[in-house]
C-alpha cells in the first residue's frame, strides 16, 4: 500500500471501529441524548478532521462564506 493512501485508509478504519463501538454501546445502554452525542463525537471528529481543519483555516483567513456560493449554485441547479 502506498504511503499516500495509508493515512486516509487508517482514518476511515479508525472512524469505522469507533462508530461500530458507539452503536454497540447505544444498543446496550439507556443513556441521555447528550451522552450519546458525546459517544459518537470521536468517530465524527476522526472522519471529519481534515474538513474541520480546512474550515477553521478559511474562517481565520476571512473566507467564512466561501462555500455559500457552492450551496446557492446547487440549489439553483436543483430548482431549475
Amino acid at each position: 500500500m502506498s504511503s499516500e493512501y495509508r493515512k486516509p485508509i487508517l482514518k476511515i478504519a479508525l472512524s469505522s471501529v469507533l462508530l461500530i463501538a458507539a452503536v454497540i454501546v447505544e444498543k446496550n445502554s439507556s443513556w441521555e441524548v447528550w451522552q450519546y452525542l458525546l459517544l459518537y463525537l470521536p468517530a465524527w471528529l476522526v472522519a471529519g478532521a481534515d474538513t474541520l481543519r480546512e474550515a477553521a483555516e478559511a474562517v481565520s483567513e476571512g473566507k467564512a462564506l466561501q462555500g455559500l456560493f457552492f450551496v446557492k449554485y446547487i440549489f439553483y441547479i436543483c430548482n431549475t
